[in-house]
């Protein structure tokens, strides 16, 4: 087993595991492996692309993945159940704002939603699922990763991946150097490590040729409704509690165009491109760059390319 050293100049620093990807599931995967009785004294790192700031939309936890986080550390489970938003009532729209949703689900959902409402007059915080920010679920794995004594490495990103005989080495762009004896590929779909292994099939995911983009309107209170919408372009999109406290989330899903964005403002530029002429108005005020759009709608707001994944708006 390799032991961790301090990195002097123009030297590589060993590590025993290195973790690339500083989301929900890296978090969760050095939380698990610092209890790990077998691995104990080994040491972790983490290595994370951007600097553990405020990001993403909202997500649900499935009954399987509540079961692995409650074994992992029950208190972080706890802390983010807390931080969950109950979604009491769900329906389909148009993107121009028609209702799509069948009559007897709307009655349905009418007489759910009504039960949900007397609930919380009671003080009973339930609905048909929870939703959380995916930010509040890194940040309470965040802290508790840091507490278990694993190094984070924020503003990392990964350039150059070798295997060895007994050991991969790790470059980033930053010019950090490091040595594990093993590595954990927690980095998402666009996988840094997948895509610089040359061992590593490119065709494990199945393109769907679609562009998405995900923001948080902390403004914009649904009071648990989940609405879902879609046009006969194929353009879909959704408007979902963000968290306790946390507004809604928002996500808008259209063909897709070959690039991604290089700033803010260039993918809220892409997103108004994309967007259609009539928007359902609770879709309307979760984007923020709609306002900002509709002036100059549509020819100078048109790209030529959109992102796969912008940050916030």
């Amino acid at each position: 087993m390799l032991s961790a050293s301090v990195a002097l100049l123009g030297l590589t620093r060993r590590v025993d595991i290195a973790i690339v990807g500083g989301g929900p599931c890296g978090l969760a995967t050095a939380l698990a492996i610092s209890k790990a009785r077998c691995l104990q004294g080994s040491s972790v790192e983490v290595f994370e692309s951007d600097e553990f700031g405020p990001k993403g939309a909202s997500l649900q936890i499935s009954k399987p993945g509540w079961a692995a986080l409650s074994a992992i550390d029950a208190e972080a489970a706890d802390r983010i159940r807390r931080n969950g938003a109950p979604v009491t009532s769900v329906s389909l729209r148009s993107l121009g704002g028609a209702s799509l949703t069948p009559a007897p689900v709307r009655a349905f959902m009418a007489v759910v939603g009504w039960l949900f409402r007397l609930l919380r007059r009671a003080g009973v915080q339930r609905g048909l699922t929870r939703a959380h920010l995916w930010h509040d679920v890194r940040d309470v794995l965040r802290e508790r990763v840091v507490a278990r004594g694993v190094v984070l490495r924020p503003s990392k990103t990964l350039v150059e991946l070798r295997e060895g005989a007994d050991a991969v080495q790790l470059r980033f762009g930053d010019g950090d150097e490091v040595e594990a004896a093993v590595v954990l590929a927690c980095d998402g779909t666009r996988s840094a490590c997948r895509q610089l292994l040359p061992s590593e099939p490119d065709d494990l995911l199945v393109d769907e040729n679609k562009s998405v983009w995900r923001g948080q309107a902390r403004g914009l209170d649904t009071n648990g409704a989940a609405t879902f919408y879609k046009d006969d372009e194929g353009r879909s999109g959704l408007v979902f509690p963000a968290g306790a406290g946390q507004g809604s989330s928002w996500t808008f899903i259209s063909a897709s165009v070959a690039g991604r964005s290089r700033s803010s403002d260039d993918a809220r530029a892409r997103l108004a491109a994309a967007l259609p002429r009539e928007l359902d108005a609770t879709l309307r005020g979760a984007i923020p760059c709609w306002k900002q759009a509709r002036p100059i709608w549509p020819s100078n707001c048109r790209a030529t390319r959109a992102p796969n994944h912008a940050p916030n708006g």
